[in-house]
């Protein structure tokens, strides 16, 4: 089979070489039609031309890849589906999205506030019963009498709080023994049974159950060491005298 393109015509064989043309690229085999081996000028300037084309339709669409190209077109579609069923709704501006919200939150954020409210003024009630049985229980020891409470009550509220479930002194108050540190509630007594001496029996006993003024009814459970979670568990028996709170030393 002779060979498309020679170099050399010296290449073919004498009998075909009247079969190939002298050309820049060198001897070539004439065909009929265009040579597949080779590209007419006209058709190669077509080539270049749609090349240019591409590259400056390229050129334009490479800034948009880049600005676009965390975008996924899934999630446009989806979100554009929620779009119409939005618009089905009737639900086309922002104002429209705030109505619909208030109507559906609103009604909860009043109840929860009501409950938070609510849940405010009970912690307060049991935090001040379990300050007067901590501060009724503690003063019997030392032979507080019945009626003297309240008065010793407003004045142990200049020096301890509730926090968390339990008696603890407020960071202005502190010893008199131990200068720098928290006062403790018996130094608080002592000094006080000193300061009034009124309000105290001369011999106050060792510390029974229900003492007077304790705020807890005769007969009362006792919740001994209770957690603030059991506090609020049997906040209702405590605030009705029904139940009383000790803490071991």
């Amino acid at each position: 089979m002779p060979k498309a393109v020679v170099s050399d015509i010296s290449e073919v064989p004498e009998a075909l070489r009247g079969e190939y043309t002298q050309t820049e690229k060198g001897y070539v085999l004439k065909v009929e039609g265009e040579h597949p081996l080779f590209v007419p000028k006209e058709l190669h300037a077509q080539f270049r031309e749609n090349n240019r084309i591409l590259k400056a339709e390229n050129d334009e669409l490479r800034p948009l890849k880049d600005k676009y190209k965390d975008i996924d077109p899934e999630e446009v579609k989806k979100l554009k589906e929620k779009v119409a069923s939005f618009d089905k709704k009737g639900l086309k501006e922002p104002e429209e999205f705030a109505r619909v919200l208030q109507e559906h939150v609103g009604p909860l954020k009043t109840e929860l506030e009501t409950l938070k409210a609510e849940n405010k003024v009970k912690q307060e009630k049991l935090d001040a019963t379990l300050l007067r049985q901590t501060i009724g229980s503690e003063a019997t020891k030392f032979g507080l009498l019945p009626d003297a409470l309240d008065f010793l009550l407003g004045k142990a509220q200049e020096a301890f709080v509730v926090k968390d479930g339990v008696v603890s002194t407020k960071e202005h108050a502190f010893s008199v023994e131990n200068p720098g540190t928290p006062m403790q509630l018996s130094e608080w007594l002592t000094i006080n049974a000193k300061k009034y001496p009124s309000l105290f029996q001369k011999s106050g006993g060792g510390g029974a159950d229900n003492k007077p003024g304790s705020g807890a009814k005769p007969g009362a459970k006792v919740l001994l060491n209770p957690s603030p979670s059991e506090l609020g568990k049997h906040a209702d028996a405590i605030l009705k005298g029904e139940m009383r709170v000790e803490r071991s030393v």
